[in-house]
């Protein structure tokens, strides 16, 4: 009888902090279903979620709920990514910033100085793994 392999390893799962459980995101995107699969994937993960379409309802979001993270996407009608980002600063916001982007969002992360970048389309377990790690500091 021929004995089976040992099972791989779990995949390494992202340290829970603290600061993360319960942590407030922010989601900007004008892609309503791209939108909706990320709040379900933070939800999930344990994070409260607000959305917003585009920079100004983001502002508006960030008045009202002040975020811990914002998802960030680049491309959007009216307020887009950039300008929501140097306004947000502007008003002295300093929360991080991971740009959601399919747009080389490598070069716009350095330009704006965003704390980290996931390329569309994303990975689920990728970017609630980037959440933490930039709430983690």
């Amino acid at each position: 009888m021929a004995s089976e392999a040992p099972a791989p390893p779990p995949a390494p799962q992202p340290a829970i902090t603290p600061s993360a459980v319960g942590a407030h995101v922010l989601v900007v995107d004008d892609d309503q279903a791209l939108t909706r699969m990320v709040r379900i994937t933070m939800l999930s993960a344990g994070f409260s979620v607000d959305v917003a379409g585009d920079g100004e309802a983001a502002l508006d979001q960030v008045a009202q709920r002040p975020p811990d993270v914002i998802v960030l996407d680049l491309q959007m009608p009216g307020m887009d990514g950039r300008t929501f980002y140097r306004e947000l600063r502007r008003r002295g916001n300093e929360a991080p910033v991971i740009i959601l982007s399919a747009f080389g969002a490598g070069g716009a992360r350095r330009e704006l100085d965003a704390q980290a970048h996931v390329e569309k389309p994303f990975d689920p377990d990728e970017l609630v793994q980037t959440v933490h790690e930039v709430l983690a500091g």
